[in-house]
Order: structure tokens, then C-alpha cells, then sequence
């Protein structure tokens, strides 16, 4: 991601970015997810991944040894199993 990219959607603040260009390959696949791993020297059973698409995120981050946490913000996926929120402060963990 290109630094004036970085900048303007705010990802700037955060240590590393990782994506399907950095990857190699799209989630679901676990190489974006253990990239952000590696990047971050986190072993994988100790990250959380919180993401909004129950396929490409929450069962991406799982199949690849990550938690993961639905962000379902519209309350559309009635049926998932797994464990999702509505929004992130009822995470109590002070994003927005």
C-alpha cells in the first residue's frame, strides 16, 4: 500500500497492513492471516481477528489457528454460529 493510500484511509497508525498483493492470495486463504501474524511476531492462537464477512473473515481467521469475532453491525446473519457483535464497543476494548 502506498504511503499517500496509507495516509488517507487511516491505516497509517497501525503496524502492518497486510493484503491479497502482500499475501499472494485472498482470504479466505490463511496466508493473509499468518502474514499478519508473522508481520506482528504474534503466534496465531494469540490474535483475535475481528472482520464483517463470516466466510472471508470470521471462518478465514479460524481455519487459519486465529479467534475471530463476527462484525455483523446490521444484525444480517441470524443464523451463525459462531461469536459475532454488533458493533466494537460492546467488545469493551475502546474502538469505534
Amino acid at each position: 500500500m502506498s504511503t499517500r493510500k496509507a495516509a488517507i484511509s487511516g491505516t497509517s497508525r497501525f503496524p502492518c497492513v497486510i493484503g491479497s498483493d502482500t499475501a499472494g492470495v485472498p482470504k479466505p486463504n490463511a496466508a493473509p492471516f499468518l502474514a499478519g501474524c508473522a508481520e506482528l511476531n504474534i503466534e496465531p492462537g494469540h490474535t483475535l481477528y475481528i472482520g464483517d464477512n463470516p466466510i472471508n473473515d470470521y471462518q478465514g481467521a479460524i481455519d487459519a489457528g486465529l479467534q475471530a469475532i463476527l462484525l455483523d453491525r446490521a444484525s444480517l446473519h441470524t443464523d451463525f454460529a459462531g461469536f459475532s457483535v454488533c458493533d466494537l464497543t460492546s467488545l469493551g476494548i475502546g474502538f469505534t
